[in-house]
């Protein structure tokens, strides 16, 4: 545990020493600012604040790519992760520093949006509920794709392929949902109905709708740790044959 906290220590620290954290963390809150205040003008109630959770939610799978595409590639492109190998600390702990890391830069994107909850109590009567769990089904949303990135850099050591290969993850991940709703259509005959309530349940942003709704549903809260468990225990293989090469 003590080589978990080093590490991950190291790691967060890892991204403040680089202009590109800045700017993401600038475009984010920027971005989410605008569209804060363009939904909000129109209604300050609950339904509003679910929009822009539904934005922070799309800004989140673009900009992860670049949050994580570094979180391997750039130890093994430098020589650090033979360094790292070399000392007294597992496999695991590595990829788990790491996964940490890049889930608390997330975390200090998504802190500062609190400030949009408490505007619209101040000038509405939001069903807080709602609201906790729409930021829980976020967090659990950015950490898979948290894990989804760093399994991605676990086997490359070009940064920008890293983020290309994530960026087309989690889009697959995204478009998922439309595509299973046309074929979900009462029309559609039965097999074509069962491969669209596959890509339902694969599809990243439909395990959102419960969260929004106020509701925490276990199935969601499954499919997002089943998602961080699987992508976290084939970074630290990736990472473990590295040691035999």
């Amino acid at each position: 545990m003590k080589n978990i906290i080093n590490l991950t220590k190291r790691e967060c620290l890892s991204y403040f020493y680089t202009p590109l954290a800045y700017v993401i963390m600038t475009g984010f809150l920027f971005f989410t600012g605008v569209f804060f205040y363009q939904i909000i003008k129109e209604a300050p109630n609950t339904e509003a604040m679910r929009g822009v959770l539904d934005t922070m939610s799309f800004i989140t799978l673009i900009i992860m790519p670049m949050i994580t595409m570094r979180l391997l590639a750039e130890e093994k492109k430098s020589g650090t992760l033979e360094m790292l190998m070399t000392a007294p600390v597992t496999e695991s702990e590595i990829v788990l520093a790491k996964f940490f890391g890049g889930f608390i830069f997330f975390l200090f994107l998504v802190i500062p949006t609190f400030i949009y909850v408490v505007m619209l109590m101040m000038w509405g009567n939001p069903d807080l509920g709602s609201l906790i769990t729409g930021y829980l089904g976020l967090l659990l949303m950015g950490a898979s794709f948290v894990a989804i990135g760093l399994f991605v850099s676990s086997f490359t050591s070009n940064q920008i392929v890293a983020a290309i290969i994530t960026f087309v993850i989690l889009i697959i991940g995204w478009i998922f949902g439309w595509i299973s709703m046309s074929l979900t259509k009462s029309t559609s005959p039965e097999f074509i109905k069962l491969l669209g309530n596959v890509m339902t349940y694969l599809g990243f942003f439909e395990h959102l709708d419960a969260f929004r709704k106020g509701l925490i549903d276990s199935r969601d809260v499954v499919y997002y740790l089943s998602l961080i468990g699987l992508f976290l225990f084939l970074s630290v293989r990736i990472v473990e044959s590295k040691r035999w090469k």
